[in-house]
């Protein structure tokens, strides 16, 4: 028996699409946003922010990092360096993507939903990659 593991993958696209520049989180399972769901809850909690390809059963494509972090306002995504994305939302914002994960949590199939729309870069999550 040969076991799979599918990974949820973390990409920067700069073009390719009239939606671009955007990050994409896409692929894995439910159990990876469930992950990520509570990565979020435990960082507002705590006020400690995390790089999500640190998350178990996360891998970011060509060394791209991405910070999740809190904020006393909604900054937006930010483009640190070439490979390095900082998200920062306060906690009512935090609270909102919290709230757009739900859905990926019960049934995870032909779905996608954009998380981040207001900074330069966009922000999607999709259970195939597809938007």
């Amino acid at each position: 028996m040969i076991l799979f593991i599918r990974n949820m993958k973390v990409e920067y696209l700069i073009e390719g699409s009239d939606d671009c520049p955007l990050i994409r989180i896409y692929s894995g399972t439910i159990d990876d946003c469930k992950r990520l769901l509570t990565a979020i809850e435990v960082m507002i909690k705590e006020n400690k922010g995390f790089f999500v390809g640190n998350l178990k059963g996360y891998k970011c494509i060509n060394n791209m990092k991405l910070e999740f972090a809190l904020a006393n306002v909604d900054n937006g995504i930010i483009q640190e360096d070439t490979n390095y994305f900082k998200w920062s939302l306060s906690i009512n914002g935090w609270f909102k993507v919290k709230s757009l994960l739900i859905p990926f949590l019960k049934e995870y199939k032909n779905k996608y939903q954009w998380l981040e729309e207001t900074s330069d870069i966009s922000l999607l999550i999709s259970d195939t990659g597809e938007w």
